[in-house]
């Protein structure tokens, strides 16, 4: 037995002390008993209190911990004696200064008795244990318990303890749902920062424990979403608790949390895609919690919280499903929060997030009309911390100037595709058809929604003749069709924005077209319209998943003169999705041979003409 735990301990009390305690473990103890003896030890000064240990340790003998037969008993379970025990472990809770071998003594029998109280709790009257006389629900119980081991995770050997203990996990995970749902400012600010270091050192040192923990907040995944999003609301919210704790600290812990819980039901997930907790986080507004939070923090200069958001953030953006909410996250004060941290001495270029979001992520969505939409104000908003001659000399500038003259060039294009007057034009999409007209006098397929007609005659045909009974399923699958989020308008401004492309690069488009069909005089091609950053024109060989797609018979009346285009965009993670239109329109010989003519005067006299 340790030290601590002797009976001879209480030699160092006074008298009247002593005769409390002893009458508390007497056989004939009542709870009236312990409660005088944990009323009496707040009077003792702090170096005697730990000397009742023993007294209360008695108490707690698991062996009378009742078993499932005695609770099954039609005979009544000694309420009094559970009562005497749950006083025992608060009175355990309140000893000060507890050495950490002492801690590995007892808690093998505290985490029995937690166990067995927050389970039968609502059979069992624990009122008469407190002062305010209302019985504990089993998240409190629970929650109790962790403020006490809270105190030890600071020492490694009781970190390692509590880690290997089974059930432990489970209860702190009720602890979390009580702490949380408690809104107490105060007692949020005590015991926020211990359970950050319990889920730090849960995912850190055995992850495969994790079931365990989640268990304890719910029994479905929803419940450990909505928690999470409430303690994200804590950390970053705005309200007395924020700025006055670790808040860094806190965000790494359930960041991590998140990032494991999603690891650990799908092992394999791919980077574009979002893992099961992280989708239901998304429903539940995380972008928009991340984005007020880290311009929150701006106020108080956390960079790292500002720098834990992005980084949660462009993990959400590089994720198909997450790309989606990058316009709102920009309504909300994306920019700011990123070209704040430019203005702190901090080294963006090195930091990964910074470099994926700035280079990657934000150049790629200047395709969309949702983003464009925004980014115009976004811009005005930050313009005076842009032009601050310590942004100017930040490791992040230059790549900001790229965004910037990018972005400057996509809002042109928008400006004239909100400004333009009258409907856009359609061609028929039989080819065997000529007619282009008002896009209002076309109809489009039903089922695909991404071909037009200019009557039911030429749908007849292009269904039977054209392929497009082969190639209606397949357009949605790898083009931009019903499923891709965009609105009508949205696909309306791809498509001007690859128009007002093409028509500003129509004589160098002529001469790539030229040189490759010189080359490859047998292969058809298709002229491919980079837009993952700024535009890249090429042209390629039409490979055969578009050829299932586009099946264009040679002997058409249009053989020949019908150009294919690929507008290639980013859509989440690198991974791009592909808009198809059909450009119809004879080539322009004079722009040809004026393009010709302009490569050839470059030509230096001395050159040589090789046949």
């Amino acid at each position: 037995m340790h030290p601590a735990l002797s009976m001879n301990k209480l030699s160092n009390l006074p008298p009247r002390t002593q005769r409390l305690a002893r009458k508390v473990v007497e056989p004939t103890a009542t709870l009236q008993d312990t409660l005088r003896l944990r009323d009496h030890l707040q009077q003792l000064p702090g170096h005697q209190q730990p000397s009742l240990l023993p007294i209360f340790y008695m108490t707690l003998d698991q062996e009378h911990i009742p078993s499932l037969d005695q609770l099954d008993s039609p005979v009544p379970l000694s309420n009094d004696h559970i009562s005497r025990v749950y006083t025992s472990l608060l009175a355990v809770y309140a000893l000060p200064n507890l050495p950490p071998d002492v801690f590995a003594v007892i808690f093998p029998r505290i985490v029995l008795w937690v166990q067995f109280l927050q389970t039968y709790c609502h059979y069992l009257d624990l009122a008469p244990c407190l002062p305010h006389g209302v019985p504990p629900s089993q998240n409190e119980i629970c929650f109790t318990f962790f403020l006490f081991i809270g105190t030890f995770l600071d020492d490694e050997a009781s970190t390692q303890t509590i880690n290997r203990t089974l059930g432990v996990r489970f209860l702190v995970g009720r602890a979390w749902t009580f702490l949380v749902q408690s809104r107490n400012p105060t007692v949020l600010r005590i015991a926020f920062p211990d359970l950050t270091a319990f889920i730090l050192h849960l995912v850190r040192d055995d992850p495969s424990r994790l079931q365990e923990f989640m268990d304890g907040i719910g029994e479905k995944l929803a419940d450990v979403a909505t928690l999470v999003m409430q303690s994200l609301q804590i950390v970053l919210g705005d309200n007395a608790f924020t700025g006055s704790m670790p808040d860094s600290y806190a965000l790494h812990g359930i960041i991590s949390l998140m990032a494991n819980i999603d690891f650990m039901l799908v092992p394999e997930e791919e980077s574009e895609i979002l893992g099961p907790l992280s989708e239901l986080l998304l429903a539940r507004g995380i972008v928009k919690t991340l984005t007020l939070g880290a311009r929150r923090a701006m106020t108080t200069v956390n960079v790292d919280v500002i720098s834990a958001c992005l980084a949660l953030l462009s993990r959400i953006f590089s994720t198909r499903p997450g790309y989606a909410s990058l316009p709102a996250s920009i309504q909300d004060g994306l920019l700011d929060a990123i070209v704040f941290c430019g203005t702190c001495d901090i080294d963006t270029a090195s930091t990964p997030h910074f470099p994926i979001i700035l280079g990657t992520i934000l150049p790629t969505s200047l395709a969309y009309y949702a983003v464009l939409s925004v980014m115009e104000k976004a811009l005005r908003e930050v313009t005076r911390t842009t032009s601050a001659m310590q942004f100017r000399r930040s490791a992040m500038f230059d790549q900001w100037q790229d965004f910037i003259k990018l972005a400057h060039k996509r809002l042109g294009v928008l400006h004239s595709f909100n400004s333009r007057v009258g409907p856009s034009l359609k061609a028929c999409d039989n080819v065997q058809c000529d007619q282009i007209g008002e896009k209002t006098a076309f109809k489009r397929c039903a089922e695909c929604l991404r071909v037009y007609y200019c009557s039911e005659a030429c749908q007849t045909v292009d269904w039977s003749q054209g392929g497009h009974r082969d190639t209606c399923e397949t357009y949605h699958v790898i083009g931009l069709g019903k499923q891709d989020s965009l609105s009508p308008r949205g696909r309306a401004f791809l498509r001007a924005l690859l128009h007002h492309d093409y028509v500003l690069s129509k004589a160098d488009i002529y001469l790539k077209v030229l040189g490759f069909m010189h080359r490859h005089p047998d292969t058809r091609f298709v002229v491919w319209f980079d837009y993952t950053g700024s535009l890249n024109i090429t042209v390629e060989p039409f490979d055969s998943a578009m050829e299932i797609l586009y099946a264009v018979d040679a002997s058409s009346p249009h053989a020949g003169r019908l150009e294919l285009h690929v507008m290639q965009v980013g859509l989440g993670g690198g991974k791009l999705s592909r808009e198809l239109p059909r450009a119809q329109e004879e080539w322009d010989m004079d722009v040809v041979a004026g393009k010709v003519r302009s490569v050839l005067s470059r030509v230096p006299a001395n050159a040589i003409e090789i046949h």
